[in-house]
């Protein structure tokens, strides 16, 4: 693979590369020589030679990785309203769909969600959710058994329209943990969360600033029987 090659497989693609196993050593070479390229790397996924017809939606989970570092760029509000489109077309339990959205496009009211959230879960002065532009909020009613398990679809639907869209995720726990908390409760009702709603999960949203960190699923964790 030639230099010209390896920038032309980069540029067809936002996060990730696809190309042939024969290439990993050559790929090394070149971004050993190149060092402008060395940040790439680690987001090249290797694809075996045939596989170009590959399940669309098979290869956007594949693409689908944790972003922690954004820019500054705002999201589109076309993108923010397919999120949330994907977000309530989740299945939920018995269909009650007992949850609630809450999408938040203003960075001063993000950094002041995180503010409370460090303050009441005791977290490093640093702490801001990773600076994202947007920041979903996923609450549910919170006698609902189902409750958990409808978030969990639901912020998958978005973690992976977020990717089809060229955004950036990462699934944060933290506001669950600590919703009750008054300061955090206080900001959470200002900002539309149902006061019977407990947060079942949040995420940071936006453009990425960063190459994500790609690790290997783990082996034997699945069984067929047929």
């Amino acid at each position: 693979i030639s230099l010209e090659m390896l920038l032309f497989l980069l540029s067809k693609s936002n996060a990730h590369t696809v190309y042939p196993p024969s290439y990993p050593q050559a790929v090394d070479e070149i971004c050993a020589k190149q060092k402008n390229l060395q940040p790439f790397l680690p987001c090249i996924i290797l694809k075996a030679e045939g596989d170009d017809d590959m399940n669309p939606v098979l290869q956007n989970i594949l693409d689908r990785h944790s972003c922690r570092s954004f820019t500054e760029q705002p999201v589109e509000s076309e993108k923010l309203q397919d999120l949330l489109t994907a977000a309530v077309w989740a299945p939920s339990g018995r269909n009650e769909q007992s949850w609630h959205f809450t999408l938040l496009a203003n960075t001063e009211k993000i950094q002041a969600l995180a503010a409370a959230v460090r303050e009441a879960d005791n977290r490093p002065a640093g702490y801001n959710f990773f600076a994202p532009a947007a920041f979903l909020i996923v609450s549910g009613e919170r006698d609902n058994r189902n409750s958990f398990l409808d978030a969990g679809a639901a912020m998958e639907n978005v973690l992976l329209t977020a990717t089809s869209l060229g955004l950036g995720t990462c699934w944060i726990n933290q506001v669950r943990d600590v919703c009750d908390v008054p300061a955090v409760r206080a900001l959470l009702t200002e900002y539309g969360v149902p006061e019977s709603h407990i947060v079942n999960a949040s995420a940071a949203i936006g453009y990425p600033a960063a190459q994500p960190v790609i690790h290997e699923r783990k082996a034997n964790t699945t069984t067929l029987v047929r």
